[in-house]
């Protein structure tokens, strides 16, 4: 008990937790209902529900009663057969299996990368006073690593959705769009 630090687990899981709702959920949110196919529905609410799960069963050390309470709610998605899942308490599950094959870097990067843009856009647009509402004709995204430019073009779908455009131009030439200048600091 004398290296317990909640507060080295709360903003970590904060992050996470932000990510799953602000992200996953919101970009998968038409496979979710179902507007892709029902396959692709039960996939991703499948995999939602499994994160969900795991991360109960991994918080429920820290925060035992709202991980029960959570438990009780999700357990009615168990079958009664899985009877490694459906236990009469959170506290009585395993600790979920951690699986490195199951990572994929590029992936997260590209996603952090599109997390990025759609970021930053949204704050352009918000210091130049355009609503999101409010469609705009393009976008263009610089950056000088062609590995960052074909990223952003696997997931121009999304930048498009989120920022409200029509067209997604990704520039490579930074020299084109960026101005140095330098004061001293005195």
């Amino acid at each position: 008990m004398d290296s317990y630090k909640l507060y080295n687990v709360v903003r970590p899981l904060l992050n996470f937790l932000e990510q799953l709702t602000n992200w996953y959920v919101r970009l998968n949110r038409s496979r979710m209902k179902g507007e892709e196919g029902q396959d692709d529905q039960i996939k991703s609410l499948n995999i939602l529900f499994d994160v969900l799960l795991n991360t109960c069963v991994l918080m429920s050390c820290i925060t035992p009663f709202i991980t029960e309470h959570m438990y009780q709610n999700l357990k009615n998605g168990i079958s009664e057969d899985n009877k490694d899942l459906n236990q009469e308490s959170i506290h009585f599950l395993q600790i979920p299996e951690y699986s490195e094959n199951l990572l994929n870097e590029a992936v997260e990067t590209r996603v952090g990368r599109m997390i990025s843009a759609i970021e930053n856009g949204r704050l352009i647009r918000e210091r130049k006073n355009i609503s999101l509402k409010t469609p705009l004709s393009s976008v263009t995204i610089v950056d000088s690593d062609p590995v960052s430019c074909e990223d952003f073009r696997s997931v121009e779908y999304y930048i498009l959705e989120e920022l409200n455009c029509l067209e997604l131009i990704v520039e490579s030439n930074e020299e084109e769009f960026v101005t140095y200048k330098c004061e001293p600091d005195n």
